[in-house]
């Protein structure tokens, strides 16, 4: 099977937006800005069958014009083959590796329980297979709640369980599903 080789652009473009938004007088306000990072299981997948997954992820996160519950997130995902964390067999152990770019509607429940919505734009690099390296784009939706600390303490951050899938419509149509526990720092 012939792989159509995407360039990098995809990455550039996503640095080149968050350079331009992390520079903006509203980026910088203090509370529209936060990073965060996921741990969690799952699966992934290109040309393959299903691979139970480490999954792992960093975010940074900004407050859009649109709206108070509306946020733009960039991520960075890895996901790698349980194994290689077990030491269970030796040999190749597959990986993937991509970038989101999503935006996040966030719903308050109560004074400190929150749920939040993602959809956005998927950029993975596969490398389910040892002599494959293929770069797919896609979609990736996400759902988390949790509780939201800065409501009722001087904490500033949120506490969560998510799910997340992505797709790609591209090369090896490779996908992830991830269940983890997320947090999230307020500056």
């Amino acid at each position: 099977m012939k792989y159509i080789k995407i360039s990098t652009l995809a990455l550039k473009v996503s640095l080149l937006f968050l350079i331009i938004i992390l520079i903006s007088p509203n980026a910088r306000s203090q509370s529209d800005f936060s990073i965060g990072a996921y741990v969690g299981s799952g699966y992934i997948s290109g040309n393959s069958p299903n691979q139970t997954s480490l999954n792992t992820s960093l975010f940074l996160q900004m407050k859009t014009f649109l709206s108070d519950a509306f946020f733009l997130r960039f991520s960075f995902l890895y996901h790698r083959d349980l194994d290689y964390y077990l030491g269970t067999r030796s040999g190749y152990y597959p990986f993937i590796k991509g970038v989101t770019i999503k935006s996040i509607f966030v719903q308050e429940l109560s004074d400190n329980l929150f749920f939040e919505e993602g959809f956005g734009f998927l950029y993975l690099n596969d490398r389910v297979f040892s002599n494959t390296s293929a770069d797919d784009l896609g979609t990736v939706f996400s759902i988390t709640g949790g509780n939201d600390f800065s409501k009722y303490t001087n904490l500033k951050i949120k506490l969560g369980l998510g799910f997340e899938y992505g797709i790609t419509f591209t090369n090896t149509l490779a996908h992830y599903l991830s269940i983890h526990i997320q947090g999230e720092y307020f500056f």
